[in-house]
Parts: C-alpha cells; structure tokens; sequence
C-alpha cells in the first residue's frame, strides 16, 4: 500500500506516455530522428511536475502511523510498536481499563506499561530462538504475523532491541488544531512573504502543537522551537527577552532558517528533517549513504544522533499537514480561537512595566499574552523593556487589525537571501490527492480493525529497581542555578552555584566541554570564529567535541572571567528554564547494561536532560560507564504550564 499523490499519477501517466511513444516507433520502424521530433510532442500536462513534498518510497505506512497516532490513538492510550517500522505496532495500552474512575497517577502508568513493554520484549526473543511453533500461544503467534511471511530469527532479535512506546496525541492535537486559529493566518503569511510552501506554516503542529510558551527539556523554546544556539542566528535571546517565544519573530526566523536549509539541501524532505537535525548532521548522512533519498538514509544511515525523533519528522509533517487540511474527516467540525487582535508599538526610549500600563491602557495579563518574549525580569521591573523592542498591544474596537509590516520590514527580502537559488515551488498543497479518500478509509479501517484486535491484550516499559533515595544527602537550597519557586519541590537536588562554577572553570587556556556545549558556544562567548577554535584543537571540519574532551581556547577577544561567566549564564538559563516546565517526580536505580552510556540512558532510554542525569551521578565518569555499575535516574514529569485562554 502507498500514499497516491499527484506526482505519482503523472509520473506513471508520464511512464505510459513514453511507452507508447516507443512502442509505436518501434512497430513503425521510424529512424530515430523521427523518433526524437515525436517525442516532443506534449505530454499530459504535470507529467514532468515533480512534488514539493513527495512520499519517499516505503514512508507511506508510516505516515499513516502518525494520522493515526494524531487522529485515532487518545492521550490516555499507548501504543507499543516497533521503532523501526512505527506501523508494526504490538500493542494498545488504554490505561482506562485499568483506571475506569480515572484515578490512576502516572507512577502507576509507568509501572504497567513497563510490564507490558517487557512481555512483548520476551516474545521476540522467544520467537527469536523457537521462531514459529505449535506451541506458541495466541498472543506469540498474533506478534510472529506482523512480520509478514517467513522472517528470520535475526528479524526477531533487532526487533526485541527496538520495541517503543508511544502515546496518543488526539486530544493534544485537536487542542493545537484550536490554538493555531491565534496564528496560522500570520503564520502563512510570513510564508508566502519569504516564497515558502504554505504547507510549512503546519509544522508547529509537531513542534508544540503551536503553543508559544512550549520548552522542551533539553532547552529547545516557544511555537517553532528553537534552541538558544540556533535562535541567535535570528533573534534576540538575553536574560529579558527571548524572542524565540514570540509567535511571529519566531515564525519569521523559521521561514528564513528553513528557507537556509532548503538552498543547502535541495529538497524538503531533507531541509524538513534537517530542521529537526541540522544542516551538518544531514549533509554527513548525504555523503555517507551517497544518496540524497530521504528513505534510503533512513534505512542505512547509523548514528547515535540519528535518532527516532529524526527519522520520522518528515514522516509526522506530511500526516500533521494531511490532518490539518482534512480536519472535519478526522474530528468534525473544529472550533479555532480566534485571530490575535492587536497592532506593535516600537518603543522610543526604555520604559518600566508600569510606565507601559499607564502609557498604553493595558494590563500585565494583556502584555504577558501578547508579548510571550518578555520574561520575568521585564515583569518584575528588574530590568525595563528596552528602546527600539515592538510592542504588542491589544485592538479595542471592532476592527481586526494585525501590523505584520513591523516584524517584516527591514528584513532581506527573498531574493536577497536566496539569490543563488531558483525560489522554491510555492502554491496549494501538492503532497496528497483529495480524491484518495476511499483508500484512505481503507488503510484506516485496517489499522482500526488491528487495534481492536490487540485491545483485549494487556500493555508496558523498561525494567528497573526502584529507590525513593531516602537516604541521599540535600544539597545546599541556596543555589541560584534552580528558579526561587522550585526550592521545595526539587529538595534532592539543589546544584549550588559553587557545584556549577566548578565544573565551568578555565584550566590555564582550556576548559572540559560540559553538556549542552558546543564549539559554537565557545566561538560565541569567546567572540571568535569556530575555524579559530578547530584550529587551535586539531579539528576537522565535520568533527564533534565530546563531553569530558578538553578544549583549547583563545582569549583574545574577552577576558578568562567574562567567558566564565557568560558560560555559567548559558547554564544557568538552561536550568532555569528546565524547572520552569518540569518537575522531578521521583528518583529510581538503574543497573547499567552492555553498550549502554550515560547519554544513551539520558536521551533513549529515560529521555531526561543529560546534564541531569550527570548531576545525580557526580561520580561516575561519562565516557567511562561499566555493565554492572548502578546509576541514579531521576524521573521527571512536566509541570502543567500557565493558561493563556487559548486552548
């Protein structure tokens, strides 16, 4: 089965065409002059059009995978499937067959679907050493038939090493269907603005479901994203304004980074899944696949950073986009908020907070909503909100009025940012046809019937020995690494500003690279160029610093204590912005298998900040970790973030 796109009728009606043509040459026994004059003869018209967004050969189940998980699959249901084909999926998990009144907390969540994961986990490898038997049970042989006919047994042990989870994101996604109605007009525009896909206006959907104030734990922030090495390219990020939280400044740094990445790659399926890994990181998977099909680095590029999230991000924006352009077939008539009403304000001077209210008419919660970039300094008039920043101030009347003009104007136009580049194909949505509804059904039907099949089954996680670590010691609570309101929820883990410094101290003219660190980072802090920072080191272009490696810097451009401190600024930030979203719920112990690594833990198995996990194992050595050694994990949950009335 496949996604029918337009591109693909015409290239098989195209393929007719020149067949014909052929064939009737040949009968005809015309030379081959005539045959060259015939074949210029027009062909149906698109049959050369080649699409903006094509389904790269065997993605398309795993786009259903992810309309599925988007439209179909609830947020208190968990899907246990195969990493590497997501739609080989082995389990249903609804967690309200086992919390019918809804009384469940997320301890006892995690603990069922660790039993669960692990029962499937113990049929691959049973199947892996018996493969198929008499004696199998019903649920081994339901398991052995998703691997179609005759699989190996080597099918069997990559399969058990690859067992995922998860979860249903229905009612997430229609809760960012809803919000997108503040922005997706604005959004669209800027697109258009900068001769971008209008399709790429959806990408928020997979980001933070278009939710300004969204922050991931490992720092990326705001509707599109971004992380703080990335956003400097194009916004403002300091203490009192980040403009990576602004829907429209960030919108705009999006349309140029993509625009960027698409100049570089050549084609949006690599310049999306580059935007989630970056242009570096799909260029070394081009070169070392020797291919630029997108499909085909998925299947034989191997690297640790290379990961589930990146392999499937082009795959999750062609369902986000199919679902956002057939939203009534999936979840009826949608209620969108409405339109921001507003108009921006440059400011001429800097101006306190209350200054702004009075001058303005306006309300701390008005200023808070329209302008997600002020942070809290700006609010505890700290600091004031500087000259030339564009307030965004609410409309009174009647009248919707939107001043785009301010967040556009002065910026390079399109062709002055992609001069060397044909301007990318721009138009109405070329990915999908409408008039594949009836396949569509059908593929739904059949993942639908599968579910139900697999529901009566029970669900489930990764083994682990559980501690509550009564008996670890506090930290000091005077830290000023850990925000003022988070003191008393995170007790077993206070970093003191000492702990923190200690670690980012400058050895004569090197440092020990930390986690979250980069060469950039360095270059940046340094004022310096990267190549100065290679240089020094002995660095290719293409090579990655690792943590723990000590670097040599240059201190030619800022003094030792004007790098440390924007270093220990960087780290602060970091975690700062961390507690500000999640909290830690619990701490367990984790006996450490063979290939496992902190950074594996961290990012695969307990998806939590490595810089965290390393705080809770101070003694252990990152790039030294044995089988057998007994790591500390804290579980982390996210902290329920403020209402904005928008969802």
């Amino acid at each position: 089965m496949y996604f029918a796109t337009k591109a693909f009728y015409r290239k098989e009606i195209g393929n007719i065409w020149n067949s014909l043509i052929v064939h009737m040459m040949k009968k005809m026994k015309i030379g081959l002059l005539i045959i060259a004059l015939l074949s210029l003869i027009p062909r149906p018209i698109g049959s050369e059009e080649l699409p903006l967004f094509p389904v790269p050969d065997g993605m398309a189940l795993q786009i259903q995978f992810w309309i599925n998980v988007f439209t179909l699959y609830s947020d208190h249901q968990m899907i246990i499937h195969d990493a590497d084909k997501p739609e080989r999926i082995y389990k249903i998990v609804d967690f309200r067959a086992y919390f019918p009144d809804g009384g469940g907390d997320r301890i006892q969540e995690r603990e069922i679907l660790e039993r669960e994961k692990d029962k499937v986990i113990s049929i691959l490898k049973k199947l892996s050493t018996t493969g198929i038997t008499d004696s199998l049970s019903r649920e081994e042989l339901r398991i052995y038939r998703l691997f179609g006919t005759k699989p190996t047994k080597n099918t069997f042990v990559r399969a058990a090493q690859s067992v995922r989870i998860q979860d249903g994101m229905r009612e997430t996604f229609l809760d960012g269907l809803v919000r997108s109605g503040r922005y997706l007009t604005e959004v669209k525009v800027i697109c258009e603005h900068y001769d971008l896909p209008e399709e790429l206006a959806y990408l928020p959907h997979i980001e933070s479901s278009f939710n300004p104030h969204a922050q991931s734990k490992y720092g990326a922030v705001g509707m599109w994203q971004f992380t703080r090495t990335t956003g400097r390219e194009y916004l403002t990020i300091r203490t009192e304004i980040d403009e990576r939280r602004d829907p429209y400044l960030s919108t705009e740094a999006a349309a140029r980074h993509l625009k960027m990445l698409y100049r570089n790659l050549g084609s949006w399926p690599l310049a999306i899944t580059a935007y989630n890994h970056g242009l570096s990181g799909i260029r070394q998977a081009v070169r070392r696949v020797g291919s630029t099909d997108l499909s085909e680095i998925i299947r034989e590029y191997q690297n640790k950073n290379f990961g589930f999230a990146s392999k499937n991000f082009y795959a999750e924006f062609m369902a986000a986009v199919w679902v956002s352009e057939n939203v009534s077939q999936y979840f009826g008539q949608v209620h969108y908020a409405s339109p921001l009403r507003m108009t921006n304000h440059e400011l001429q001077e800097n101006l306190p907070l209350s200054k702004v209210i009075e001058m303005f008419d306006t309300s701390i919660d008005e200023l808070k909503d329209l302008n997600p970039a002020l942070r809290t300094p700006i609010f505890r008039e700290e600091k004031d909100i500087p000259e030339g920043y564009r307030l965004k101030l609410p409309i009174r009347g009647d009248e919707y009025v939107f001043d785009n003009s301010t967040i556009l104007e002065n910026q390079p136009s399109p062709q002055n940012i992609d001069e060397q580049n044909n301007n990318p194909e721009t138009g109405k949505w070329t990915m999908l046809l409408k008039n594949v509804e009836t396949w569509m059904k059908t593929v739904f039907s059949l993942n639908r019937t599968q579910t139900q099949q697999s529901g009566d089954e029970n669900p489930l996680f990764w083994s682990v020995e559980e501690s509550e670590m009564a008996n670890k010691p506090e930290m000091d609570l005077s830290s000023s690494i850990i925000p003022e309101n988070a003191v008393s929820i995170y007790s077993d883990l206070q970093l003191t500003e000492f702990e923190i410094t200690a670690s980012l101290h400058v050895d004569g003219e090197s440092v020990v690279v930390q986690p979250d660190e980069t060469l950039g980072h360095y270059a940046d802090w340094l004022e310096i160029p990267t190549w100065t920072l290679r240089r020094l080191n002995n660095l290719n272009f293409y090579q990655q610093i690792r943590i723990g490696q000590k670097i040599i810097l240059s201190f030619d451009r800022v003094s030792k204590t004007q790098f440390e401190e924007r270093r220990l600024s960087y780290h602060q930030e970091i975690r700062k912005q961390f507690f500000e979203q999640y909290r830690i719920e619990k701490s367990i112990t984790h006996t450490v298998g063979r290939g496992e690594t902190l950074w594996t833990l961290a990012v695969y198995r307990y998806d939590v900040p490595l810089w965290l996990l390393m705080a809770y194992n101070q003694d252990k050595d990152p790039n030294r970790v044995k089988p057998g050694e007994i790591m500390t994990i804290p579980i982390i949950e996210k902290v329920t973030p403020p209402s904005n009335g928008t969802t």
